[in-house]
């Protein structure tokens, strides 16, 4: 499963009492981008500020794959929509800034 490329995936925070969640995409294998979010000196990560920030740690090992998509603009707009549907994310606010106010009244019925 960590080999999987073109996902839209879901980490949480493991830290008790912490129900944050991160929703992410990557075109390469999901591994590679785990281990990028492991490295606490990623100062474009939000998962590693607040590993650093708040000395919180993250699931690792149940890294959900919430949805697959080759075509990277289609990955981007699933990506975006599981966002704007999960609620407690970390995710930056400018990470959604591209999605279309059509999809609004799709993400509500979600």
């Amino acid at each position: 499963m960590k080999d999987c490329t073109g996902v839209i995936y879901k980490i949480n925070c493991n830290t008790q009492g912490c129900q944050i969640w991160y929703i992410g995409e990557t075109k390469s294998a999901l591994k590679k981008r785990i281990r990028e979010h492991h490295n606490k000196n990623n100062k474009d990560s939000v998962v590693a500020q607040h590993m650093t920030s708040l000395k919180h740690h993250f699931d690792w090992s149940n890294v959900k794959i919430i949805d697959r998509e080759s075509n990277y603009y289609k990955r981007k707009i699933s990506e975006m929509i599981y966002i704007k549907n999960t609620k407690n994310n970390i995710n930056r606010t400018d990470d959604t800034k591209n999605l279309s106010r059509i999809y609004n009244s799709v993400i509500k019925i979600l």
